[in-house]
């Protein structure tokens, strides 16, 4: 009797110990691979920081983002890469030379019309620049044409409502430094029809970490830190707005900082015959 009982007392002991190893191996295993998926998951949502903020947009896989695409997408913005930087000149003085050839309005609206109504087709500021406007790849928010003469089209801007032009600065972003507050932008659609706008404000921002995809940004003119997504949405979560951005280069750092320039539909003042009515119905 004293046998059988110990016989029995060692195979549930036996079984008690498989069942903790069993337990423990599975626990380690699933720890293991719950690490993974969040540390894969983390690093997709640098590669891609601003997709949190379109409901419904469509996540890219990680394997999928190359290098150069993550290097051309930093933060959530596109980088505006210049070739060549402007030296010791300071940030926001940066030198452009200006088209002396510049067309007409009427030749350069004659130029770009394309019979595409709803698409813009270029963009002219008077004495400064008449570029063409190109749009965007599908599924490629960071490609900007290396194409002399010609901005493109920020996709993103357009599903908050908003028109973002971007331009390289050592090509047509050059031509975005001559441009000041008050300046009238012409933009022109396909059909021929035009839309004007007014510069608002203009905004220089240093990038504060180049190496992390979520840099910080400092305003240059109030020295106050933002984060990516407030830069993003000041710029590109407003409707009605156009907004030009390119790069800013610094001390041999090709993506230092970033130029914004913001501009309203165009208000045009009242002469004095509408004030007159207005002040006597």
């Amino acid at each position: 009797m004293k046998s059988f009982f110990t016989g029995r007392k060692f195979f549930y002991f036996a079984l008690l110990v498989i069942s903790i190893l069993f337990t423990t191996v599975y626990k380690n295993q699933h720890t293991r691979v719950s690490t993974a998926i969040k540390t894969a998951a983390a690093v997709s949502l640098q590669a891609l920081p601003s997709s949190h903020n379109l409901t419904g947009e469509a996540q890219v896989r990680l394997e999928s983002v190359s290098k150069d695409r993550i290097n051309s997408a930093r933060v959530v913005l596109p980088i505006t890469n210049p070739a060549a930087t402007p030296g010791t000149l300071a940030v926001a003085t940066q030198t452009t030379t200006l088209d002396a050839d510049l067309p007409s309005l009427q030749s350069f609206v004659a130029d770009v019309a394309n019979d595409e109504a709803d698409t813009l087709a270029g963009i002219y500021v008077k004495g400064i620049m008449a570029l063409r406007i190109v749009q965007q790849p599908g599924g490629d928010p960071a490609y900007i044409d290396r194409a002399e003469g010609t901005a493109t089209q920020f996709h993103k801007a357009s599903l908050f409502g908003t028109i973002g032009l971007l331009a390289h600065n050592d090509l047509s972003g050059r031509y975005f430094y001559a441009i000041t507050p008050g300046t009238d932008l012409v933009l022109v659609y396909g059909n021929g029809r035009t839309s004007r706008y007014t510069v608002s404000e203009i905004g220089d921002y240093q990038r504060l970490s180049l190496a992390d995809l979520r840099s910080d940004f400092m305003d240059l003119t109030t020295n106050e830190k933002k984060s990516a997504d407030e830069v993003f949405a000041h710029y590109y979560q407003q409707k009605q707005t156009l907004t030009l951005q390119t790069c800013i280069a610094q001390n041999g750092v090709l993506d230092w900082g970033v130029r914004f320039i913001m501009a309203r539909p165009y208000q045009p003042h009242p002469g004095r015959f509408e004030i007159a009515l207005r002040n006597n119905p």
